[in-house]
């Protein structure tokens, strides 16, 4: 099948918007905020959500994300 890739801020993507047509979730920076991290998830990992959800987090060895 076709695929579709979606790229956003965790920002964007944690506000008012479903997201479950995907149900792979790359995050590919930081979040400090838990509360932002969490909701940015769950517009994946939502009502109407038909497929198991896999979360992804992309962080270098030895870098500023690592230690957090």
């Amino acid at each position: 099948p076709p695929t579709t890739i979606f790229l956003l801020s965790i920002r964007a993507g944690a506000c008012g918007i479903n997201l479950t047509q995907a149900n792979h979730c790359v995050m590919v920076e930081p979040c400090t905020n838990v509360a932002l991290d969490r909701q940015a998830i769950g517009r994946v990992h939502r009502m109407g959500q038909q497929r198991d959800v896999t979360i992804h987090r992309l962080v270098l060895r030895d870098s500023v994300e690592s230690r957090m």
